[in-house]
């Protein structure tokens, strides 16, 4: 798309179509470009005719053309402040594996640095472009079009656009097809004379075909920058052709993959040691920082689609990264990685028939994570997944998609460095069908969902394998009558305000009937000034008036997540823990107290994982906890409960050894 009709290179098209990519590589979209036009600039330099050229003149051409295409790339970039860097490949660069993970980390590491890499076949040592002496190359890739797709699946591109002199596929009556759906080789007959191209309706089909098996989008456009503006604008142009991802069928036939590969890998990762293991934690911390920026531009992309469909502030607020967050995790990965794993032996006796038993701890196998708009919960769970050796699946919610993406493939990365599998964790399409289909594979050994009470409510409901889980976190603090109220005042405002959004913050006060008229007025007026709005029974009402709003009783169940609290006046202790039994998750409680008695009954007494006295509430976190992260909090009683830390990542076999006994 880049020569004229004489062949030589169409400086104005280039021109055009470096302006159209400059812009939205300011605006944080990644772009790798597939280029054409080398043996046309070449020819035309040395005083070539571009037809009729020989394998070797071509050959010649391309040596020459491929340095005067770069000087344009260059010059025209440069121009807009970007940096390019010249990528020439042959078959060898995908087929062998070695050659594919370091080209796939330098693509990766060329993009996440605001570099386009300007790829080309390396005319100069293959032929596969060049020769049609006996027909097509037997080779990985033998023209643009196929090198472009292999391109496309190597670096996990979301969209791949190849371009053309036609306005993209056209049917028997010469009108653009808008759609496809279903890429079949039937489509081949539209070549029959209607302008489909000079022979490159066949190999366009192909790459479509196998660019929408692995998930990616396909445009096929006319050369014109407007339309390619309008592709990267996220607009319709030219012939889509839809990924095959996004149909039922496949996305069970995808999960099914992913879960096999999972179970394949799981075997070689339990046989790692805990110092390979931990390499890799590191490595994954240092991907962080070198995929940091690519990161903060997908989730900056997240953020603002979640606006635009009017998202809650609670809402943003979990989906939303920055630099302190990601320090954060690196930092999780290295407290995971200080971790002493459990000793592997956990006991050992022998029977009288002289048969001994150990009971061995082993890893679980297969994760599943689904989880709502956090993608800071990917690094926690990879961290302690690697470290016991677990393999992960991740099903994310399609509001923190481009977010998941830019972090799993900059974990996998790392996980390719360490010389451990990339498919130790994999991120699973944003399809709702993908849920379902993960849920329903018994290949998965545990699943673990983090988000809302509707979305636990149907994991729990769906899922074919064992389930751990939150039930929200409806959390609340009592004030017990002889509550020192400075105290009480630095817990509450840290349990409501730190973090609202967080499944530990506080949702409920209860306040001791004794020393209500004193420490409501303080207390809200603390809390109002921090701009938490009150809600209230009666009895608080008649106290604060106008500052605080009626509450019915269904209303005791709410899990705010924002800067909004409930008030109830209690007669004491019991009704306190009756009340928190009755209408709180099992989450995490407190009571503030001087009193060791009242506090050791509270703590008997409330059913809840995390119970706390003259604490807040807010420390219920893998991390707070030393657990160095976690996979979320169950509020089971089963398996484990409160932070899921690495300890609950395992199981156990029995080894039994015997010497020839039989049972009699």
């Amino acid at each position: 798309m880049l020569t004229t009709d004489s062949g030589s290179l169409d400086l104005n098209a280039l021109r055009d179509l470096v302006d159209v990519i400059a812009r939205h590589r300011m605006n944080g979209i990644h772009v790798a470009i597939v280029t054409s036009g080398a043996i046309g600039a070449g020819a035309s330099s040395i005083g070539l005719q571009r037809q009729g050229l020989d394998v070797l003149q071509q050959q010649i051409a391309a040596a020459v053309g491929q340095s005067l295409l770069m000087e344009q790339y260059n010059a025209l970039f440069g121009r807009k402040g970007i940096a390019v860097a010249q990528v020439l490949l042959t078959n060898d660069d995908f087929d062998d594996e070695n050659r594919r993970k370091n080209l796939v980390g330098t693509l990766d590491g060329l993009l996440t640095r605001g570099i386009v890499p300007v790829i080309n076949e390396n005319d100069v040592v293959t032929t596969s472009e060049l020769d049609f002496s006996n027909g097509k190359s037997a080779g990985a890739f033998g023209d643009n079009d196929a090198l472009s797709c292999l391109v496309a699946k190597a670096i996990g591109a979301q969209t791949l656009v190849l371009m053309s002199n036609v306005d993209g596929l056209l049917g028997p009556d010469g009108a653009l097809i808008p759609k496809v759906t279903d890429v079949s080789e039937s489509l081949e007959h539209l070549d029959l004379k209607n302008g489909n191209g000079r022979g490159g309706l066949k190999t366009k089909l192909q790459a479509a075909r196998s660019a929408t098996h692995a998930g990616i989008g396909v445009y096929w456009i006319n050369r014109h920058s407007t339309l390619l503006e309008r592709v990267l604008d996220g607009q319709n142009a030219g012939t889509f052709f839809v990924p095959a991802a996004l149909t039922t069928s496949n996305v069970e036939q995808h999960v099914q993959d992913a879960v096999q590969k999972s179970r394949q890998v799981c075997k070689d990762l339990a046989r790692t040691t805990d110092t390979q293991r931990n390499d890799a934690l590191q490595k994954m911390a240092d991907a962080l920082d070198t995929h940091r920026q690519h990161i903060l531009e997908a989730n900056a992309q997240d953020i603002q689609k979640a606006k635009k469909d009017g998202r809650p502030e609670a809402f943003i607020a979990r989906l939303a990264l920055d630099g302190s967050k990601l320090d954060a995790l690196k930092s999780t990965l290295a407290d995971v990685a200080a971790l002493t794993p459990p000793d592997a032996l956990m006991r050992e006796w022998t029977l009288p028939n002289n048969v001994k038993i150990r009971q061995v701890r082993v890893p679980i196998g297969l994760v599943a994570l689904v989880f709502e708009a956090r993608p800071d919960v990917i690094v926690e769970a990879a961290a302690l997944c690697i470290k016991s050796a677990n393999a992960l699946l991740l099903k994310g919610s399609r509001h923190a998609h481009a977010t998941n993406t830019a972090i799993v493939r900059a974990l996998q990365e790392a996980l390719e460095r360490a010389d451990l599998h990339k498919e130790c964790i994999q991120l699973m399409p944003e399809s709702r069908d993908a849920t379902d289909a993960l849920l329903k594979n018994r290949g998965v050994d545990l699943v673990i969902p983090r988000g809302g009470a509707e979305m636990v409510a149907k994991v729990r409901k769906d899922a074919l394998m064992p389930v751990v889980f939150a039930g929200g976190g409806t959390c609340h603090v009592y004030l017990h009558s002889d509550a020192d109220l400075d105290m009480a005042m630095r817990i509450l405002l840290n349990a409501k305000t730190q973090k609202p959004s967080a499944c530990n913050a506080c949702e409920t006060l209860l306040v001791h009937r004794e020393i209500a008229n004193d420490a409501l007025p303080k207390l809200a007026a603390a809390l109002q000034n921090a701009g938490v709005k009150l809600n209230g029974d009666a009895e608080s009402r008649t106290i604060l008036g106008d500052a605080i709003q009626n509450i019915e009783e269904p209303d005791w169940h709410t899990e705010y997540l924002e800067l909004t609290l409930a008030i109830k006046i209690v007669a004491g202790l019991e009704e306190a823990a009756d009340h928190i039994n009755r209408y709180g998750t099992h989450h995490s409680d407190a009571i503030i107290t001087r009193d060791e008695t009242a506090a050791a009954t509270f703590m008997d007494e409330v059913d809840s994982a995390a119970v706390y006295w003259n604490a807040s509430t807010r420390f219920t976190d893998g991390g707070q906890f030393g657990f160095g992260g976690e996979l979320g909090i169950s509020t089971q009683k089963t398996h484990v409960r409160g932070p899921i830390g690495l300890d609950a990542l395992y199981t156990y076999q029995y080894h039994i050894i015997g010497n020839g006994q039989v049972r009699t």
